[in-house]
């Protein structure tokens, strides 16, 4: 299927949607895209 132009589905790679549900501050958007990025590094 396509969401917002990108196709998603078992056959495609990971399509991950996350991050806080509340921006409370600068640093927490921070800190979070950081692990992101650290969690989504080995997995392409």
């Amino acid at each position: 299927m396509k969401l917002c132009g990108f196709e998603v589905g078992l056959d495609k790679p990971l399509f991950l949607i996350a991050g806080p549900c509340v921006v409370e501050s600068r640093q927490l958007q921070i800190d979070t895209a950081g692990r992101l990025k650290e969690i989504c590094r080995p997995l392409g």
